[in-house]
């Protein structure tokens, strides 16, 4: 299956959740855990919100696709924070199911609201950065930079990502065998060494 399809598939998906807490799980939450309307209106804002990040990520994996071939070795970059958001989306996810399942199954109501709102900012300032990391057209990553020993980084040889020069080595590739160390022209500051 395409990404493309698995991200519309997620998205048709996550309104159906929407439909489904609007219809069935807030009018029994309100009915049966005494949840009031504070309660069930973040509630659904949170799955809303769901819907909203189900929406950045499949648009998002179609740019992935039509990425033009200078900057392809952006994409390894492009679907590690693709991969981040997933998982990002999938723990609120999570957080919300526990508190639903935990008002519903065993009466705990303490804090409901707050804890839907914490776990759908906590989120949301993911997709903030996200969002803003793919608008500035991914800066992390450069493509076509010659290194020279006056820059403050060096790049990874395989995925391109941008290192600060104090990194003497690269905290993780996203291409799934290990970055080549950073050029031996890098002055790393320390004359010790």
């Amino acid at each position: 299956m395409s990404l493309s399809k698995a991200t519309g598939e997620a998205l048709v998906k996550a309104k159906s959740n929407l439909k489904a807490i609007e219809e069935n799980i807030i009018p029994k939450l309100t009915a049966d855990c005494s949840l009031g309307e504070q309660d069930m209106k973040a509630l659904k804002e949170a799955w809303m919100f769901v819907v909203q990040c189900r929406q950045v990520l499949k648009w998002n994996s179609l740019f992935g696709y039509v990425m033009t071939e200078d900057q392809t070795p952006k994409k390894p970059y492009l679907n590690h924070l693709e991969g981040e958001a997933n998982k990002v989306l999938l723990k609120h996810k999570e957080t919300l199911h526990e508190l639903i399942n935990g008002a519903i199954s065993a009466g705990d109501i303490t804090c409901f609201k707050h804890k839907v709102e914490t776990s759908t900012k906590s989120t949301g300032n993911y997709f903030h950065y996200f969002l803003k990391t793919f608008e500035d057209g991914l800066p992390e990553v450069e493509v076509g930079v010659d290194e020279d020993a006056s820059t403050s980084y060096w790049f990874c040889e395989q995925c391109k990502f941008q290192n600060g020069w104090g990194d003497r080595e690269y905290k993780g590739c996203f291409i799934p065998f290990d970055c080549v160390p950073p050029p031996s022209h890098v002055d790393f500051g320390n004359n010790n060494t």
